[in-house]
């Protein structure tokens, strides 16, 4: 008696009703709280809005409805399977940091790191991989086996999937430094499409700010629908369609043929290897670079860019 006591679940059934007691011990001034507690469901599929606290607050849910969801996806890309039950997740950011806070704690910072990065790559099941991992994280914690040393179990069937899916967008956000190019519009902004194969557009625009120093651009990432703004001092992200908001200048032809130029400087006949320079540069990136575009009369071409 008089003793401070850790806060209590006490749970009957499957489903029910379940107590939560905070403070001292019965009878002792504390107090009680019931809710309702939906039953367990053996094949669920949670849907969230597709941000990292979206998925944050779906691995939350999963512990406090005690559920194992089949699979965690974004709403717009929810593919229902034969006797599945859909549960819509609704961000909360109280949830998302508690979670974000357990993985530091199970893995330290690298280990949010890489639920951050893992979260950014298209892969279907990236958001059931990214449980179990969190899982294992905590599981490991618990028993006292927890650190950043877990993340090197790379032969773990929970670390090895998040750990292939994060090497896949940091290798597709090394190709955007690479490969993205400007226009400059004739409000002074630069302005580049892109269309990678995983939502990198928050890994690349410091490395573009720290390059453009005051110069304000946007990029505009079409596959994901996402801008990167950086207005000269600071750079943010917005959702949504976007176009360039102005024409470009007399000077920007000039300065697309200079990469052409540059490009075929660089080409030495000899050595021609297409499969090669698919390998390196990606014929789906081609879109966006204007030394693989049509040359204008008068220019040379380094053999056949349609291959």
């Amino acid at each position: 008696p008089g003793r401070r006591r850790r806060a209590g679940r006490h749970r009957s059934g499957r489903g029910g009703l379940e107590r939560l007691a905070f403070g001292a011990g019965a009878g002792d001034g504390a107090i009680a709280v019931e809710y309702a507690v939906p039953e367990p469901l053996e094949d669920a599929a949670y849907l969230f809005d597709g941000s990292l606290e979206g998925l944050l607050s779906a691995i939350f849910q999963s512990y406090a409805r005690h559920e194992a969801p089949a699979d965690i996806v974004a709403t717009d890309r929810y593919r229902p399977r034969l006797g599945q039950s859909a549960i819509a997740v609704d961000t909360d950011f109280s949830q998302a940091r508690r979670v974000r806070a357990g993985i530091q704690r199970a893995a330290g910072r690298a280990g949010f790191r890489w639920v951050l990065e893992a979260s950014l790559c298209d892969d279907y099941a990236m958001g059931a991989k990214v449980h179990r991992f969190v899982r294992h994280l905590m599981e490991r914690e618990a028993a006292g086996a927890g650190g950043p040393r877990v993340l090197d179990d790379l032969a773990h069937p929970a670390v090895a999937p998040v750990a292939a899916l994060r090497t896949e967008v940091l290798n597709e956000a090394e190709k955007m430094r690479q490969f993205i190019r400007f226009s400059h519009l004739q409000n002074g902004i630069w302005f580049a499409r892109c269309k990678p194969s995983a939502s990198v557009i928050p890994l690349v625009i410091g490395h573009f700010a720290q390059r453009f120093n005051d110069q304000p651009f946007l990029i505009y990432d079409e596959a994901h629908r996402i801008s990167g703004i950086y207005d000269g001092d600071s750079w943010y992200l917005a959702a949504g369609k976007a176009e360039a908001p102005a024409a470009p200048t007399a000077r920007d032809r000039q300065m697309q043929e200079a990469w052409c130029c540059f490009y075929d400087a660089l080409c030495v006949d000899a050595r021609y290897n297409p499969e090669l320079r698919r390998n390196f540069m990606p014929k789906r990136l081609w879109e966006h670079l204007p030394e693989m575009q049509p040359r204008s009369p008068g220019l040379r071409h380094s053999r056949d860019i349609s291959r």
